[in-house]
């Protein structure tokens, strides 16, 4: 059964897809037909609604993350493309304006993003740590530099371009591509790989 509280970040989140976090309570409320009183029963200010949808978020991209990397079936590059072709619908109305817009808003967000990617991107680095280990990316190859080179084509496509966030999913696998092709050894990209 689905929760008030559930109900009201479904609804807020469909506001923000409309109008960004400039939507009004008095609004949402009418939208779920309850009352305002109901509404701030459930959370505090607008400001703590938007900040459980992004960090729900956040939590679902991990979860889904910790799947793709305990795949054993999968290759270097096919846990790579899937790791950034996970989806969210939350994510898929924002771009840097509306980032920008809650950052600036909500400024004890912006940390609170950075830990919960930083642990998403933690599980990334281990699992590329792991198969230098095994052998199946090359010795030589730091992956400190590999993690920075994907936080920083993310970053470009989502906060530094014109692009919406949702570009990631074209972009990012020709990026792979290229970054594979240093860092592999030999036959790995036919071969399947396990953590």
């Amino acid at each position: 059964m689905v929760t008030v509280k559930e109900k009201i970040l479904a609804a807020a989140a469909i506001m923000i897809e409309e109008k960004g976090i400039s939507f009004r309570m008095d609004d949402l409320a009418k939208a779920l037909t309850i009352s305002k009183r109901t509404l701030y029963e459930q959370f505090r200010s607008k400001h703590e609604i938007v900040e459980t949808i992004l960090v729900h978020g956040a939590e679902e991209f991990y979860r889904q993350h910790e799947n793709i990397v305990a795949n054993r079936s999968l290759t270097v590059k096919e846990v790579l493309v899937r790791y950034f072709s996970v989806r969210s619908n939350v994510y898929a109305a924002f771009n840097w304006e509306s980032f920008k817009e809650i950052f600036l808003a909500i400024p004890q967000l912006h940390k609170t993003m950075d830990r919960l990617f930083k642990k998403d991107w933690d599980l990334l680095k281990h699992y590329l740590v792991h198969q230098q280990e095994r052998g199946n990316i090359a010795q030589h190859v730091d992956i400190d530099i590999i993690i920075m080179m994907l936080q920083s084509a993310v970053r470009h496509i989502v906060f530094e371009s014109t692009s919406h966030c949702d570009d990631v999913y074209r972009y990012m696998p020709e990026v792979i591509s290229v970054i594979l092709q240093g860092i592999t050894n030999k036959g790995e990209m036919n071969e399947k790989t396990s953590v």
